[in-house]
């Protein structure tokens, strides 16, 4: 293993927007991509991120060795999701810091979810809406650096806004 891989691809990924997941965040991942698709209409790849620290060691290597030997070999993350500019939304049950540490090496936006801090709940989906790790917290940071990026207009993020957030849908 090199640290991910491709868990689901889109198929009509018009905006290169990717979703990485690592641990039980995945399966927030997989229904925060059903959610963009069904609701939004909008096609995201998903990713599962075995290990952040095989991907930073190679991406330090690679760098090393083009330095040296003058060459352009390339990284396992550009090898894998390619050099066109994108949305990268991470999301892990880690700080966020272990998912930021690999964030220079894909290319465009690059959006940490993790769960610093200590949990103030006994149950799981609590502490996910708490840090935020819940799938309708991944589509919003991911509706929200579509919108900053003119991919999508006002009113469907503040559509999007009041079902996900001012509701309480994000209980359910």
């Amino acid at each position: 293993m090199h640290g991910m891989y491709k868990y689901r691809s889109s198929g009509a990924n018009r905006f290169n927007l990717h979703l990485l997941g690592s641990g039980t965040i995945l399966l927030q991942v997989l229904r925060a991509a059903d959610i963009l698709r069904d609701d939004y209409s909008i096609e995201a790849d998903v990713w599962s991120v075995t290990s952040y620290k095989k991907l930073y060691d190679n991406a330090i290597e690679t760098e090393r060795y083009n330095r040296l030997k003058s060459k352009s070999r390339s990284s396992f993350i550009a090898s894998s999701v390619g050099t066109k500019k994108g949305i990268f939304i991470s999301a892990s049950d880690y700080i966020k810091a272990i998912s930021l540490s690999v964030a220079n090496w894909f290319p465009g936006r690059f959006v940490a979810l993790g769960t610093d801090g200590f949990g103030l709940s006994d149950h799981r989906q609590e502490l996910r809406e708490h840090f935020e790790v819940s799938a309708q917290h991944i589509v919003w940071a991911a509706l929200t650096c579509l919108f900053a990026e003119g991919k999508i207009d006002k009113d469907l993020l503040e559509k999007a806004k009041y079902e996900l957030i001012m509701t309480g849908e994000n209980a359910s």
